[in-house]
Order: C-alpha cells, then sequence, then structure tokens
C-alpha cells in the first residue's frame, strides 16, 4: 500500500510539496506529544548501536535540542566529547560547518571571504561548539567545510580547497572511498543529505543540471594566508524527490536505523549511498526530468 502512495506521487510529481508538509506536521505532532527521554548510558548504548564505535570514521549530523530534549543533562560540549570516547584513538568524527543557513549561492554571491578560523558554522550549535573544541581542524573549502578530529582528520579534510564543495578531494567522497559511515541523531535523513550533492556532481546529468554555470570567486582566509578560490555553487529552486529518496533508501536497507524513547537513530554506509545514489539519478527517481 505504501509503496503504491509512493509510486503514485512519484507519477504525480505537483503531490510532492503537500505529501511533504503532511508528513513533517504529523511526525511534529507526534514529538510535541511524546515526552519519552532516556539516560546518558542508554543514549551511549544507542550510539554504539548505530556505528560510533571504537575506530571508526564518521560524520555525524544531529539535531542538538532533540537531544537535549530526550536525554537530559546532555548539551553539545558532552554529546561532542561522548562521540569522541566512544570512537577512541584510533577514531575519526566529521561535522558539516557550512557558513550560511539559506542558498550556497546566495552566500557566495555575497560574500567575497571565508575566514576558515573565525567564520562560523551556520548549521547548528552542535557544529559551532565542535568546530571551537580543542584538536579539531576545519577544511579550508568555503561553502561546505567539514571540521574533523582524530586519526584521519587531516587526510580527510586537507586537499578539500583544491577541488570542488562535494568533488574527490572533498571528505564527502573521501569518506565513502575509506568506507566511513554518516550517521543521524534526531535529524531526518533529508536533514543531512549532503554527501548526497556528491553523488549529484559526480552523475554527468545532475551536474549539469544542478550546479551554477558561471562559476563565483571568494578569497580563502587561513591565518596570515589568502588563497583565490572559484567554483560552481549549486543553483537555487531545483527540485529533488527528497521523500520518496529517503523511503526507497530505507526500504532497501542503504539507511537503517531506529528510535529510541522519541529520538531517531540513523545510519548509512557512505560508499553504499553514493553507489546507489548514482543508481537512482540513473533510473530517474531522485531527480526527475
Amino acid at each position: 500500500m505504501w509503496r503504491s502512495i509512493q509510486a503514485f506521487i512519484q507519477a504525480h510529481i505537483w503531490l510532492k510539496a503537500p505529501y511533504t508538509l503532511l508528513r513533517r506536521g504529523m511526525r511534529r505532532a507526534r514529538g510535541f506529544l511524546d515526552r519519552r527521554t532516556m539516560g546518558e548510558e542508554k543514549f551511549s548504548e544507542c550510539l554504539k548501536r548505530i556505528g560510533v564505535t571504537p575506530g571508526a570514521t564518521v560524520m555525524v549530523h544531529c539535531s542538538i535540542d532533540e537531544v537535549v530534549r530526550r536525554v537530559p543533562g546532555m548539551n553539545a560540549v558532552k554529546f561532542v566529547t561522548l562521540l569522541q570516547k566512544l570512537l577512541g584513538d584510533k577514531g575519526t568524527l566529521l561535522v558539516l560547518t557550512s557558513p550560511f543557513s539559506g542558498t550556497e549561492s546566495e552566500y557566495v554571491h555575497s560574500h567575497d571571504t571565508f575566514d576558515v578560523r573565525r567564520t562560523p558554522s551556520k548549521t547548528g550549535l552542535f557544529t559551532e561548539v565542535f568546530r571551537r573544541m580543542p584538536g579539531v581542524t576545519r577544511s579550508m573549502q568555503p561553502t561546505h567545510p567539514v571540521a574533523a578530529w582524530g586519526v584521519n582528520a587531516h587526510a580527510l579534510t586537507a586537499t578539500h580547497h583544491l577541488g570542488t564543495a562535494f568533488g574527490p578531494q572533498s571528505p564527502f567522497l573521501k569518506l565513502a572511498d575509506c568506507r566511513g559511515i554518516i550517521v543521524g541523531v534526531g535529524a531526518r535523513m533529508g536533514k543531512y543529505f549532503t554527501i548526497m550533492h556528491a553523488v549529484e556532481e559526480l552523475h554527468p546529468r545532475t551536474r549539469e543540471l544542478l550546479f551554477e554555470k558561471t562559476p563565483y570567486e571568494i578569497k580563502i582566509v587561513n591565518g596570515a594566508e589568502t588563497i583565490a578560490y572559484s567554483s560552481h555553487a549549486l543553483r537555487t529552486g531545483m527540485k529533488r524527490n527528497v521523500v520518496l529518496l529517503e523511503d526507497v533508501l530505507r526500504a532497501d536497507g542503504t539507511v537503517h536505523g531506529f528510535t529510541k524513547s522519541g529520538l531517531l537513530f540513523d545510519a548509512a554506509d557512505a560508499k553504499a549511498l553514493v553507489e546507489h545514489g548514482l543508481e537512482l539519478i540513473e533510473r530517474k527517481v531522485y531527480i526527475p526530468d
């Protein structure tokens, strides 16, 4: 029945917007009425279950508001510290620290400088807290910089500014190459599909369709160093079947997870996500004509 509804919506794409709003409204209503919580020990066990284990390489996306609501006493600093403890001295933690909350195109056309050390992250309190913590390095790409901590932090971030935001030099595709995982805590997959932009750039059809033709220019400032950077921003207003994509990826197990005390835990192998994403673009499930 559910797959029939998905197929109908895919065939009648004009239904996508009201369908998405309805799903979001139902989730919010359920969340507002659900007052369940868990202790920090149980929370730690859930993180281990989803893949935050010693030696793992993990990109984490989260809603810290949801985490704090479900885990009394937890805050952004304690959450970062817990993740580092679980990963251990052979693990690596990565977090997206984009300097804008609107669109990439609007940002690059209204800013001429990105300061690696000073420009704050606008992707949530958790990301800015992590960026500022000791031992964390930040990639120098100006629109989708990734902060990283751990044994592979430098290797995953050092060349990001030498290519595009999502290309082979980026932490997103390097994460796939080293069989890292993407973890979401308290946020739906649609909230942290940043790696799907790497898939869009890899596929020639979506690269042509979704990225601006005219490159932008911006200066990267890193201490006393200044670097001229040029790339192509994602176009504004391009439609993606994110809800349908999420349903497909969950149905086949590419994205897997569970809910505990009302808090959603998700994970996906980065390489599998990239490979399957390319397949879905080829089949025109994700980005229709």
